[in-house]
């Protein structure tokens, strides 16, 4: 299965949910927003979202500055 990950393709073995795909990746999921084909996903919904080939992931990560 493909998807799109922050504009690269990655190749999954298996079907995963959200929650596994942020383990699987290492990505810290501290101040973190998640998209899946433009829309937020929420994290209370994470273990719930089933990733689908083809789907288009985005993490935005929040920062300070001024």
């Amino acid at each position: 299965m493909e998807v799109m990950f922050n504009d690269q393709n990655i190749f999954l073995d298996q079907p995963l949910t959200l929650y596994q795909f942020v383990k699987k990746m290492n990505i810290d999921s501290i101040g973190i927003a998640i998209a899946i084909n433009k829309s937020i996903c929420t994290k209370d919904q994470w273990d719930k979202t089933l990733l689908h080939h083809g789907d288009d992931i985005l993490v935005i990560k929040a920062t300070q500055g001024g």
